[in-house]
């Protein structure tokens, strides 16, 4: 967090009239000026009465319209910035607690590689920089991982309400990035594979409804597109 608090005010740039304004990343700025129209009442556009689609990460450019709605244009960015720290932590939490799925805790050196992950997460610069600028990198990540995790409470514990979340986080991934429907694929193929001597009974039909709910993602934000 103090690394990233010093990030964020070097990534700042000092106005002529003395004042000191955030920004975020070019793209991150398309998303912005969609958000900050949205929360002005003129929709999702770039340039009011203009109804063209810009922007490729509806579910991000929807968090930032909180901020412009509730900020100015620069405490917005910032605030989209600070937003961006929360998910790389969050990112890393959510690391460890699927570590618990791949290696069990029992096992030996489990602690260093529990303490090695979350390090890992946090020291990955890519992560950190994309989503500290306004990306939606934190976002996604943070999304995709939280799908990962109830992934495997899915099958571990055959709970209906896991395969809900399961749907739910890769679905707003997809709002966030249409091409995380290639993880959920991914993910798709690892419950099927667990499951595939149980798909004749309540199994089954969770998978189906893992399935179905995600398309309604899908085709929910096609019709509004």
């Amino acid at each position: 967090a103090l690394w990233s608090s010093a990030f964020i005010y070097r990534s700042s740039l000092m106005g002529i009239d003395g004042k000191r304004y955030f920004c975020l990343f070019d793209d991150a700025m398309i998303s912005m000026r969609y958000a900050w129209n949205f929360s002005a009442g003129h929709g999702l556009v770039w340039n009011a009465g203009e109804y063209v689609q810009g922007y490729t990460n509806l579910l991000m450019t929807l968090f930032m319209s909180v901020f412009t709605y509730l900020l100015d244009k620069s405490s917005a960015a910032l605030g989209v910035q600070i937003l961006g720290v929360l998910f790389v932590l969050l990112s890393a939490l959510l690391s460890v607690n699927i570590l618990k799925y791949i290696i069990k805790p029992s096992q030996q050196y489990y602690s260093v590689v529990r303490v090695a992950t979350y390090s890992l997460v946090l020291f990955y610069y890519p992560l950190s920089y994309w989503s500290l600028m306004g990306m939606e990198t934190g976002l996604l990540t943070a999304l995709i991982l939280s799908g990962v995790l109830f992934a495997f409470k899915s099958v571990e514990e055959g709970k209906p309400r896991f395969v809900l979340l399961t749907s739910m986080c890769f679905g707003l991934a997809f709002l966030t990035r249409n091409d995380s429907l290639i993880v959920f694929c991914l993910v798709c193929v690892y419950v099927l594979a667990s499951w595939a001597s149980m798909l004749n009974g309540r199994f089954g039909a969770y998978f189906v409804a893992l399935v179905a709910i995600y398309l309604l993602f899908a085709i929910g934000q096609t019709a509004f597109q």
